[in-house]
């Protein structure tokens, strides 16, 4: 599977973004709570197990907790919405291929991801076994900057 970058929160793609682009297949009109729903019942990370399962089932509560519908956070939301379009695309992630994502983050990171979602998406990288790369407008430069999250944490 390709590198897939997943445009969110209306943000039109800028110089420094990869050039192989996969849009939002979400309708803007589907509440992140009904895109959870099925986030947790169709986000395969390997052929037949959902990540939320493997999740309750390996104890990850403190990321169960990070990954909700109703957090205050970008970066849940956005792998929510990464992983809807993922399966109504038909891809699959458990090939170890790399994700990216644009996201619009935590004014206190300089337009990026918190500290409590470096972490969540660590978790999420070693579960799926996919690295993350992480791209944001910053804040204070108006420059785009990226973050490289590995299997090595």
């Amino acid at each position: 599977m390709a590198n897939f970058f997943k445009k969110l929160f209306g943000k039109a793609p800028d110089d420094g973004l990869p050039a192989d682009l996969v849009e939002d297949t979400t309708d803007p009109a589907e509440s992140i709570e009904e895109l959870y729903g099925e986030f947790c019942e169709t986000f395969l990370i390997e052929p037949g197990v959902t990540l939320i399962s493997r999740l309750r089932a390996d104890g990850h509560d403190e990321l169960l907790q990070w990954l909700r519908w109703d957090t205050d956070k970008p970066e849940p939301k956005a792998l929510i919405r990464l992983g809807v379009s993922a399966f109504r695309g038909g891809l699959e992630v458990w090939d170890g291929s790399p994700l990216d994502m644009f996201i619009e983050g935590d004014p206190a990171a300089d337009g990026g991801p918190s500290e409590e979602s470096v972490t969540g998406l660590s978790w999420f990288c070693k579960i799926t076994r996919s690295p993350i790369t992480i791209y944001w407008d910053s804040l204070a430069e108006g420059q785009i900057h990226h973050m490289e999250i590995t299997l090595d944490g």
